[in-house]
């Protein structure tokens, strides 16, 4: 996150690394900065991130203006544009995110098969693919959300790892 008032000398980094030295004040975010990261979810869900159609041929795009009903923030997409395949996957994904109960919080552990069945009511190999593509984009997502003063980068999914 970067903050543009301090453009003229440069912006200026705010964050740290996991396990660092810095101090819990120093983690503390400013009540503005909580405002801007608690991002509604119609930025996302009801806007052209996802397209309302099912797509075969893909359009690769970077920072791709995406319309939504949040006029606050601004959102700019960078990947093979996703759709409506991609939003099933993803929320197929939520649906059994509840369920986790693993030691580390931000692991999720999911069956593909359960993810093809809900999606798709098929768990054939041709369903496997569709679902493990569907990851890929999403996972090789990027997301820039804007407002006048802030900016955050973020992927739908950060890493998926099939075995």
């Amino acid at each position: 996150m970067f903050d543009e008032q301090g453009a003229a000398a440069g912006w200026m980094g705010y964050g740290w690394s996991p396990g660092g030295d810095a101090g819990a004040e120093a983690l503390s975010l400013t009540q503005q900065e909580h405002a801007f990261l608690r991002l509604p979810p119609e930025l996302f869900f009801a806007s052209e991130l996802f397209q309302g159609r099912y797509v075969r041929r893909r359009q690769r795009v970077r920072d791709y203006e995406v319309r939504s009903t949040c006029p606050a923030r601004t959102l700019r997409y960078t990947g093979e544009r996703l759709d409506q395949f991609d939003l099933d996957v993803f929320l197929a994904c939520a649906l059994y995110a509840p369920e986790q109960r693993t030691t580390s919080p931000m692991l999720l552990k999911i069956d593909l098969r359960a993810v093809a069945r809900t999606v798709l009511r098929g768990t054939g190999e041709a369903a496997l693919e569709r679902v493990v593509a569907a990851l890929r984009r999403l996972e090789s997502a990027r997301v820039e959300v804007r407002d006048l003063r802030f900016a955050c980068y973020l992927q739908p999914f950060q890493k998926v790892l099939l075995d």
